[in-house]
């Protein structure tokens, strides 16, 4: 919702003088597509798809994961 004044979610908080920002995933909404040759990043239960992904497609040159592991609970 653009400015403060939208309500919402987005508006509650900026009434409160918080920042506030949302973000589409990429090809999503107004987000662009992202380069054919790109790295695969991922947290908690992002990482663990991004992992199983990779696993089963080969899609990335390289995986960043973050707050999952593949090893440990």
């Amino acid at each position: 919702m653009p400015g403060a004044q939208g309500g919402g979610q987005a508006g509650w908080h900026a009434e409160r003088g918080w920042i506030f920002v949302a973000c589409d995933h990429l090809g999503v909404g107004d987000s662009s597509l992202p380069d054919p040759a790109v790295l695969g990043i991922g947290q908690s239960m992002g990482g663990c798809l991004t992992v199983v992904q990779q696993a089963r497609h080969e899609r990335y040159d390289g995986v960043g994961v973050l707050g999952y592991s593949a090893i440990h609970t």
